[in-house]
């Protein structure tokens, strides 16, 4: 009887809709805390730091001497940032810009407004590190002829998130990589390459080991002696 009850109350509309809007409320009071100590914790890092590197998107994966932020900060070491809007800093602030792994849980629009502030408060010749998953690589995943970096992927996402497929593994992984992980948006080379130049950003070098890796200057204008 006791099971039956739970089921129905998991089925409930009300119960999963007043759920989530209790979960929601939460989140919308860390929120305006978060900001109201925000100013307080930037300002601090801005004084203390000569060189001067933004992280977005930090996750649990803080970087020493960088100002660590994210949507949902972990602990009072992470600043609030919300990347869909325009950042709390000015113009021209930070040397460095890295973000791993963010930009594909945000739609495409919102990752143009995302380089755009990026470009904003680098400083001219400032450099910027996005990573993320390549849909190229990805896609090739169906190809019957894989790289061994591809096949390598491949077995690593069928032991670590989808043990119980057996068959027809490539199609699994291709939806749960599109599906997985709260993504919105996957780019390839070209898309990356584009949505850059599209924000100011130019593009000096890619790597790809299985993630779109670009390294950028703020300043088109001196990449040639900020080539590394």
């Amino acid at each position: 009887m006791v099971n039956k009850i739970k089921a129905l109350l998991r089925k409930s509309r009300f119960v999963t809709g007043s759920a989530k809007a209790i979960r929601g409320g939460v989140v919308d009071i860390r929120t305006l805390y978060w900001c109201a100590i925000r100013p307080r914790a930037i300002r601090a890092y801005l004084e203390n730091n000569m060189a001067k590197g933004l992280q977005i998107g930090t996750g649990n994966g803080l970087t020493s001497s960088w100002l660590n932020t994210d949507l949902l900060p972990i602990n009072r070491d992470v600043v609030y940032l919300d990347a869909t809007q325009r950042f709390p800093f000015r113009d021209d602030q930070f040397d460095y810009v890295f973000s791993e792994h963010m930009i594909e849980h945000i739609d495409y629009n919102s990752g143009i407004l995302m380089l755009s502030e990026c470009f904003r408060v680098l400083k001219p010749a400032g450099r910027i590190r996005i990573a993320t998953p390549n849909l190229e690589v990805l896609l090739g995943l169906y190809c019957s002829e894989k790289t061994t970096l591809q096949q390598r992927y491949l077995d690593w996402v069928i032991k670590r998130n989808l043990p119980s497929v057996t068959v027809c593994k490539e199609v699994f992984v291709l939806n749960n990589a599109f599906r997985g992980w709260g993504h919105t948006f996957l780019y390839d080379h070209t898309t990356l390459s584009d949505a850059m130049r599209r924000s100011d950003l130019e593009t000096l070098s890619f790597t790809n080991q299985g993630i779109v890796t670009s390294n950028t200057c703020a300043d088109s204008r001196t990449r040639e002696a900020d080539r590394v």
